[in-house]
């Protein structure tokens, strides 16, 4: 199976998920980065997160036997390869959520409506403000004004080739 990379943003930070290779994976590098002053360590030292980790594995890893290096894993680290968008951790989704609630309240429930969204149709709306539409309009404005400057003076050109 291959990748299937899906990026969001939440209050202008991207968030990537990835529920390729028969995985439910988000970025939590991406996550923490929207949310100054916290740490992934800190969330990742707390005796709950631990606790959960192992149950969580356990739980994803029910068919698989005692041997525990043969175990789907709930985070994943990637430090290297081509593609620099899948650097850093991953964390499967439900430890996903419980860092988004460790870290915000809006941002859980954010997650928690993406995730939701993906898995019941495959895909989700993206979350567009008015400063983000009025951004691109005044773009393409001024894209449309370069365009018809550009024109002008091709026929200011044309002109003085004749």
């Amino acid at each position: 199976m291959e990748k299937e990379l899906q990026v969001f943003e939440f209050e202008g930070k991207r968030i990537t998920f990835d529920f390729g290779d028969g995985e439910e994976m988000v970025s939590a590098t991406e996550i923490i980065k929207a949310f100054e002053g916290k740490r992934l360590r800190d969330f990742a030292a707390l005796k709950q997160t631990k606790e959960f980790i192992k149950e969580l594995e356990r739980s994803m890893n029910t068919a698989k036997g005692e041997d525990s290096r043969l175990w789907k894993k709930a985070t994943r680290s990637v430090r290297g390869g081509n593609d620099p968008s899948l650097r850093g951790i991953w964390y499967e989704k439900r430890l996903a959520l419980k860092l988004a609630a460790w870290l915000n309240p809006k941002f859980e429930v954010w997650v928690f409506t993406r995730i939701a969204e993906l898995l019941r149709t495959g895909q989700t709306q993206p979350d567009i403000d008015v400063k983000t539409l009025e951004f691109v309009f005044q773009k393409i404005k001024d894209n449309a004004m370069e365009i018809h400057y550009l024109s002008d003076i091709l026929e200011d050109l044309k002109k003085l080739k004749k």
